[in-house]
């Protein structure tokens, strides 16, 4: 099993949550991230206000 961390879940109860990171331990569900760097946090912001992001953005230092 490998390390996973999850943060900012708004979407669903905790007991949906421990069922959706099963369905990933099973290859079952993908996850759609961008990544953008973090000096590229506003251009980021307006990607998802003009719904030019799928999924979520990952800021990286």
């Amino acid at each position: 099993m490998s390390e996973k961390t999850i943060e900012g879940v708004f979407v669903a109860t905790y007991a949906e949550l421990f069922e959706l990171i099963a369905l990933a331990d099973r290859g079952l569900v993908s996850v759609i991230t961008q990544e953008c760097p973090l000096s590229n946090t506003n251009d980021a912001l307006r990607g998802f206000h003009n719904g030019k992001i799928a999924g979520r953005a990952v800021l990286i230092p």
